[in-house]
């Protein structure tokens, strides 16, 4: 991976996109949400409102099943059988609720971008989740010893990261409660640029309505986390996360969602928060571990 040093041409071009986003904010989105009834863009942003978060909620329960159940695999004793065992019933309800906050976005309500959950969707999460939480028991058995210790070590981080960026993102969503474009469309709210900290002094603006930072950018440009786990492709795999998280920061203004700085900063935020930790912790240098 490169250094901070090198990213100069990217933090000029974060800084220049993000004051163009001071000034035409609004006037952007005005533009993008009308072109979503073309239908090739409608497809597009409800492929990514629906799917976008799927990749991070895989890699959140990915990393969760490593970190819980790793170390057992190695061990024959009673007390692990019983461990695995509340550990499997604890890694499954994980996984059906990661699976259930995926299907709320197949139907939204209103302008919000997601819904309530049916009976039906809550079976297939059921599914989904027991079936992911056994595959991923199976891959941990696949793992030689070799790179046992980086595993488990890639694990550990990638629950701090998701942590820390589930935090971070949230605490911004709080402090600055800015209202969504959809909210300022429909007269309920009034627009608020980015760089201003909880402008609209409106109480009632719940964290679902909050417009900086945009969560569903966040967690998929997290996703280039998972770089880590294909040693041989771990660059082919960081550019995935890359293009995956734009789509879905790009589908976001169209879907009128959230405005270009919320995207732009949200991107930033979990690609610094990822160079961070993969620093802090030396996991692009495997030999030495």
């Amino acid at each position: 991976m490169k250094t901070i040093k090198q990213y100069k041409v990217w933090i000029l071009a974060i800084s220049v996109i993000m004051v163009i986003a001071s000034i035409w904010d609004y006037q952007i989105d005005v533009i993008l949400t009308k072109l979503s009834d073309i239908f090739i863009v409608n497809v597009f942003y409800r492929f990514f409102e629906i799917f976008g978060e799927f990749a991070f909620m895989l890699f959140f329960v990915l990393v969760f099943g490593f970190f819980f159940n790793f170390g057992l695999r190695r061990k024959k004793s009673f007390f692990k059988y019983i461990q695995v065992a509340f550990n499997g019933i604890g890694f499954v309800l994980f996984s059906i609720f990661e699976f259930v906050g995926f299907a709320r976005y197949l139907f939204p309500e209103g302008g919000n971008s997601h819904g309530n959950v049916t009976i039906t969707m809550y079976i297939f999460s059921v599914l989904f989740g027991v079936v992911f939480a056994f595959i991923v028991n199976k891959l941990m058995y696949r793992i030689d010893d070799k790179a046992y210790k980086y595993y488990k070590k890639v694990a550990l981080v990638g629950v701090l990261y998701i942590v820390l960026l589930t935090v971070l993102v949230n605490v911004i969503k709080m402090t600055w409660a800015r209202p969504r474009f959809w909210l300022v469309e429909s007269g309920e709210a009034v627009f608020v640029p980015w760089y201003i900290i909880n402008g609209t002094g409106q109480e009632k603006i719940t964290n679902a309505y909050m417009s900086f930072v945009s969560g569903h950018t966040a967690n998929a440009f997290a996703t280039i986390f998972l770089s880590h786990w294909f040693l041989k492709n771990s660059k082919k795999w960081f550019t995935y996360g890359m293009i995956w998280g734009l789509c879905v920061a790009v589908s976001r203004l169209f879907a009128g969602q959230h405005f270009l700085s919320d995207t732009i900063m949200s991107g930033t935020i979990a690609f610094g928060l990822f160079l961070g930790v993969t620093s802090m912790f030396k996991l692009n240098k495997y030999k030495e571990i």
